[in-house]
């Protein structure tokens, strides 16, 4: 039984929403699949900007698959561009970033 992670980072993006804030919400292994499907087909500019212009970014099930080096480089650029965007924003027009650690593995 889980501990309700991924059930709160559903409630914040559902509030986020409700305040007219604009929401992604992926999996971990779902983006690392999307980022290395648009490297591959030269889309990787176009999602990269879809993923920096939302407000919230939630991404969820940390650790429960294992990430190959290429996905950890992509998933490190979406990282340090979504920083980037944080340092370089005024104030008023905060971008949150929420991530979900997996469950430790036994």
């Amino acid at each position: 039984m889980g501990t309700g992670k991924t059930h709160l980072a559903i409630a914040t993006g559902s509030r986020a929403c409700e305040l007219g804030r604009t929401v992604k919400f992926y999996t971990v292994a779902e983006l690392v699949m999307r980022l290395a499907e648009a490297k591959r087909s030269g889309t990787l500019e176009r999602l990269m900007s879809e993923v920096q212009r939302c407000q919230l970014l939630i991404l969820d099930e940390w650790g429960y698959i294992p990430v190959d080096k290429d996905g950890s480089q992509l998933l490190l650029l979406v990282g340090a561009s979504v920083l980037l965007g944080i340092v370089g924003l005024g104030a008023g027009r905060d971008r949150f970033v929420a991530s979900v650690p997996g469950s430790a593995r036994k």
